[in-house]
């Protein structure tokens, strides 16, 4: 009986793929997020996957998702609400600008660790061609459509570009 050997993602190796990848994929993770109610880190996760041609699995991504929900619906999230009200409160403009940078660090730090969670739990298996991005979609209970599809196709060409020796 044969056993396929299963990979798994270097947390550090994922995070500077994600800080060389994100500026330009930017707009469509966040438009994500906010519609879908997709979360960026397991966008950025899968791409880097896809790029090395490591495959997962539906149990696997629903496994990998559940692993970082408490970390981002109790810290992440909030520290994103609140950068994002500062500009409502009677701060002046250096006060405001201190105030969201410190959110901004520490919402950082909570990004990358939700990115260690998802390192931990995801497996991999070497395949040909992965198409992990579209697992996600239906992990979304998503329809393909059109403007996915050319979403697909940005991240893909996105990530593409992204040098796997420098990370």
């Amino acid at each position: 009986m044969s056993t396929v050997a299963t990979q798994q993602l270097n947390p550090e190796q994922l995070w500077q793929f994600s800080l060389a990848c994100y500026p330009e994929v930017k707009e469509l993770c966040l438009r994500w997020q906010d519609k879908y109610h997709a979360n960026v880190n397991v966008i950025l996760a899968l791409c880097y996957a896809e790029r090395l041609a490591w495959q997962t699995n539906q149990d696997n991504l629903a496994a990998a998702i559940l692993e970082i929900v408490p970390l981002n619906s109790q810290v992440t999230q909030i520290l994103r609400q609140c950068r994002q009200h500062i500009a409502g409160l009677p701060l002046d403009n250096t006060q405001q600008s201190q105030l969201k940078q410190n959110l901004l660090s520490t919402e950082l730090i909570a990004e990358q660790i939700e990115q260690q969670l998802l390192c931990r739990q995801f497996t991999f298996t070497k395949v040909t061609t992965a198409d992990n991005l579209m697992l996600y979609l239906q992990q979304l209970d998503l329809t393909l459509t059109e403007a996915l599809s050319a979403d697909l196709i940005d991240l893909r060409q996105v990530s593409a570009q992204i040098p796997l020796g420098a990370l």
